[in-house]
């Protein structure tokens, strides 16, 4: 099946042994307008976007994709597999990976030619053409995998100061989550709109996942709003609201896998406490080793709720 690597390396390699493969170089994978352009030159079947050319062993397996073309669905490939990307990838799908992750930075999209150029066509929006275009499947792994030495992810912070969305039309984006989220989630139902609130949370938008979380308030399948609730005190440094929030929610179906997470690592939080992650969150400096591992432990976190959330709102 035919390909167009679009990248932002100049170094372009001879690929004339890929008789199937092309690479372009362009300026940006975030400008719209610039990727329906260098789209619409393209002859190929199929096209994947990343920063920097892939590997070898990549490039090879890509020469090879012969069915991708026929199922209209866009997949990701990690540079690093079992890296925290991948895990996020894994756990969520590519409309929400696609979002919270830099795909582009730590592996390749790949998508038919014609899929993608419609949806930025319609959508006029990188962001947004991703979050509407339909995804292959994919198959989780244990979080106690993931490879953090070979992970470049963009943790959100313990306590953040202010948002930090990849692009202008995230916030409306989210905000329409309604409109392009699969169709089994139950619109009508508290967890949908814990989803959001977990989709904004990511993004260190405090206020507005509060306004979400808040608004469901002891609802839900397994009180999802209360959780994130819960999270945005953590981070915003009202840790005695943060515990009480915790109590609400109670028992959660998270806490055995995080407890296998924590032990996996040597972790002082295990047996798994939420009310002593509060704890930890609160006593670590910025910059340490102990805060890296306490915002690795809380995006796998972030991430496993989010995936929880989807799923009571199927129900």
């Amino acid at each position: 099946m035919s390909c167009t690597i679009l990248t932002l390396s100049d170094d372009l390699p001879d690929l004339s042994e890929y008789k199937t493969l092309q690479a372009r170089t362009v300026k940006s994978l975030r400008d719209a307008e610039g990727l329906i352009e260098a789209i619409s030159d393209c002859d190929t079947v199929l096209v994947a976007l990343c920063e920097e050319l892939p590997i070898r062993e990549m490039l090879t397996n890509l020469s090879k994709l012969d069915d991708h073309a026929n199922e209209r669905a866009a997949i990701w490939w990690p540079h690093h597999a079992n890296s925290f990307s991948d895990f996020a990838y894994r756990q969520l799908g590519g409309q929400i990976a696609s979002l919270w992750m830099p795909l582009t930075r730590v592996g390749l999209i790949i998508a038919p030619h014609d899929l993608l150029l419609a949806k930025l066509k319609e959508t006029k929006a990188v962001h947004s053409a991703y979050a509407m275009m339909p995804w292959r499947k994919t198959m989780p792994f244990p979080c106690a995998s993931i490879c953090w030495e070979m992970s470049d992810p963009e943790l959100p912070v313990l306590e953040p100061r202010s948002s930090r969305f990849p692009g202008d039309d995230v916030p409306d984006l989210l905000h329409d989550a309604k409109n392009w989220l699969p169709e089994q989630l139950k619109r009508d139902s508290p967890d949908f709109q814990a989803v959001i609130a977990g989709l904004f949370q990511w993004f260190d938008d405090l206020d507005t996942s509060h306004s979400y979380s808040q608004s469901v308030q002891f609802n839900g399948r397994h009180k999802a709003g209360d959780y994130w609730h819960a999270i945005m005190h953590r981070r915003e440094g009202d840790y005695s609201n943060s515990k009480y929030w915790f109590r609400n929610v109670g028992q959660h179906p998270l806490y055995p896998t995080l407890e296998r997470y924590a032990k996996a690592r040597n972790d002082s939080l295990s047996p798994w406490s939420p009310h002593r992650f509060v704890d930890v969150c609160e006593g670590v400096r910025s910059g340490t080793r102990e805060d890296l591992a306490a915002r690795q432990l809380q995006g796998v976190e972030m991430v496993l709720l989010l995936s929880q959330t989807i799923q009571d709102a199927e129900h």
